[in-house]
């Protein structure tokens, strides 16, 4: 390993080598990152985290919402119900406000304002009088009303 200020360094410095600092890193001098332009080292750099378990199991959790996602959002905006996520979302804080003015459970707050919204978006479209993100808009106006007031 060399050191960094030995004539041996200075050499390979000028000469486009990698040098090995004390601590075990390596320093790519500015010759040697012109020469490497070619190699495989940018592959390297951008497989070597996938070496850990975590990054693994995180690629491929995003890989399966991704997929999931790119189904389930096509189903979405061709039922025309592109809006539903944003209204169960903002519908939601109600439940949540009234459950963390009682002491309860946030999630479970947030869990029952979302079914009722859904029922009750479920219902208004059924009737047949108006479509579903008609309904949804409605129920998304209401219901954060409901959470301001």
């Amino acid at each position: 390993m060399a050191e960094v200020f030995t004539p041996q360094a200075l050499g390979q410095a000028f000469s486009g080598q990698v040098l090995m600092l004390p601590n075990g890193l390596r320093w790519w001098t500015s010759a040697a990152r012109r020469m490497k332009r070619g190699s495989f080292e940018m592959i390297d750099w951008l497989t070597k985290p996938l070496a850990y378990e975590f990054m693994q199991r995180g690629l491929a959790a995003s890989t399966l919402v991704g997929v999931l996602c790119a189904v389930v959002g096509c189903y979405v905006v061709l039922r025309g119900m592109a809006f539903l996520g944003d209204a169960l979302a903002h519908a939601i804080l109600p439940g949540v406000a009234l459950a963390y003015l009682f002491n309860g459970n946030l999630l479970i707050g947030a869990l029952a304002a979302a079914i009722v919204v859904a029922l009750l978006i479920g219902f208004l479209s059924r009737q047949g009088t108006i479509k579903e993100d008609t309904a949804i808009g409605i129920l998304f106006a209401r219901r954060c009303r409901w959470a301001c007031c």
